[in-house]
């Protein structure tokens, strides 16, 4: 990157920042007194996420009902769950 295109990088987000115009600053407000408190406990859509597998449907009730739990004891804000349908191999090392 040149000498002109940084300045004009660095002028852009002294500018940004100067006038709160990156989404992390208008979603909590950096002003306003939820700041510090959208560190201590944030909204769910700050918090990590998980991407849950379920492989070929061995899941039930008891097991879903323990998993989302844990998910959200741990903090988690998003699980978004994938059902797959994989290919097992067998003792003689075929695929059934």
């Amino acid at each position: 990157m040149g000498t002109g295109k940084s300045k004009v990088l660095a002028i852009f987000i002294i500018y940004m920042v100067c006038q709160g115009g990156f989404p992390c600053q208008q979603a909590i407000g950096q002003g306003s007194p939820d700041f510090k408190s959208g560190f201590i406990s944030p909204p769910d859509s700050a918090k990590p996420g998980v991407f849950w597998w379920w492989l070929n449907g061995l899941v039930d009730k008891e097991a879903i009902t323990r998993d989302l739990e844990e998910f959200q004891e741990k903090g988690t804000g998003v699980v978004e769950d994938t059902h797959i349908r994989a290919r097992l191999r067998n003792q003689s090392g075929s695929c059934s």
